[in-house]
This record gives C-alpha cells, structure tokens and sequence, in this order.
C-alpha cells in the first residue's frame, strides 16, 4: 500500500511540474524557408514571453505545422535565434523573431529576364495582411551572375498579366 501512494506521490508531483507552453503564430505572420531551414516570424507580444524558464516544453504552431524548442528558452528577443525541430519531420530550423513586417513573393514558376511570370506578394504587419498578384522578373545586366540578384516587381489586378490606371503607379522595384 505504501508503494502505492509513493508511486500516485511521484506521478502526481511530475505531472504537476510538467508544464508545456504553446505559442500560435498565424498564416502571414511567418517567412518559412525549407532550403536554408531558417523562420522568421512576427511575434505581436513578445514582451509577454520575458520569463518562460518555468517550461518544461516550449512548442510554436506556424500555420498548420507544429515545432518544438530543442533548448526552451527563459525569455524570447528579437535578438536572438532558437533552434525549433518540426515535429513531424524532425527537421531542425532556426528561428528568428522580429518587430519588422513580413514580406514574402511566392510563385511557382522560376523567375527569369523576361518576361515577367506571375507570382503573389504578401505584407504583413501589426494591423494588416495584404496580398496582390504581382509579375516578376530579374533585372540588370552582368549584375544577374551575382549571387543577390535584382527584381522588378509590377503590380497586377489578375494572373493573366493585366494592370490598370489604378495600379500603374503601385509599380516598384525591389533591389535585394
């Protein structure tokens, strides 16, 4: 009977110092790049996770994927990486956090010098997500043997390469 209660005793106390944290992050709040294996991610409160040593388990939802932090952290920064390891794959990335916005350009065509191929432009910040089709192409001479390589984006209204007055001077170019 002794042995018992000693074994509820042990099972009890580690349950209840076991604690897991869970961080959500939602779509276009993230940068995922599955070549380089790093994240970067809007973070909106990050002043609420200064002291989260108390954790056994740190784990971070992007989007519909689940990580987990190899080391949990006592506080996350914006100056700092973590390593995170996807909980489905066991691929291990690096994490960045920061208060600038997100950026991303997705397509799936290979971005060439003309003619411009389709792709989707993404911001996002504290306030606002916003997505536009855009056509992309890499700009510039001798400048595209460089490794950092030269865009001209155009904004469109639809996929099918077409833009009006309204969109014309939403033209720019994004010098990377």
């Amino acid at each position: 009977m002794k042995s018992y209660l000693l074994i509820l005793a042990v099972l009890y106390f580690s349950l209840s110092y076991s604690q897991t944290l869970s961080i959500n992050i939602t779509e276009k709040k993230f940068g995922l790049d599955q070549i380089h294996l790093i994240i970067v991610s809007r973070l909106q409160n990050i002043d609420e996770y200064q002291d989260i040593g108390d954790y056994n388990e740190i784990n971070i939802r992007f989007g519909d994927r689940n990580y987990r932090f190899i080391s949990p952290p006592d506080n996350l920064s914006y100056t700092n990486s973590y390593v995170v390891e996807d909980m489905m794959s066991s691929d291990q990335f690096v994490l960045y956090f920061t208060p600038l916005p997100i950026i991303s350009i997705e397509t799936n065509n290979i971005i060439v010098d003309e003619p411009k191929v389709q792709a989707v432009f993404t911001y996002s910040d504290n306030e606002q997500t916003l997505s536009s089709n855009i056509g992309i192409e890499i700009r510039g001479g001798t400048s595209q043997s460089y490794p950092k390589k030269t865009y001209d984006i155009e904004f469109w209204d639809d996929e099918k390469n077409k833009n009006d007055e309204n969109t014309k001077d939403l033209d720019k170019q994004l010098i990377g």
